[in-house]
């Protein structure tokens, strides 16, 4: 019974659906995948390119950025939870390299040009896309 009831809980927080991040800057990007208590390896996306990957998990930090180690970036982040909802945002704390939007049919957008860290809500199931230089 408690093996099901685990079970139930991480079903909530997993998704379907995929975040393509695509790079349409005329310079490369540094991209790292931050998770809840784990820092991701940092990517470089060229010109022109994308890359894919689940949603999942809850705190989850999507980093990008001019240098080479991710840092003074912009970032998009999101977060599921148990109600099958994700909330998501987008953070130039950091730093504001280049304009960052991030959409998902149905549900609003967010973006920076201006003021930016104003939580949207959407549910869980949407594929959603982050264009840096959109």
């Amino acid at each position: 019974m408690k093996l099901l009831a685990l079970a139930s809980v991480l079903v909530t927080f997993t998704s379907a659906a995929q975040v393509t991040v695509t790079n349409n800057c005329d310079d490369r990007i540094f991209f790292k995948h931050d998770r809840q208590q784990s820092t991701g390896t940092i990517q470089q996306i060229p010109p022109a390119s994308w890359t894919q990957f689940p949603i999942a998990q809850i705190g989850n930090a999507l980093k990008f950025s001019y240098e080479e180690d991710a840092g003074n970036g912009i970032q998009f982040d999101y977060s599921l939870d148990g109600s099958n909802t994700i909330y998501y945002d987008v953070s130039d704390v950091p730093g504001h390299p280049f304009d960052l939007r991030g959409t998902s049919p149905g549900c609003p957008t967010v973006g920076c040009r201006g003021t930016c860290q104003v939580v949207k809500a959407c549910p869980v199931n949407r594929d959603f896309t982050v264009k840096a230089c959109p």
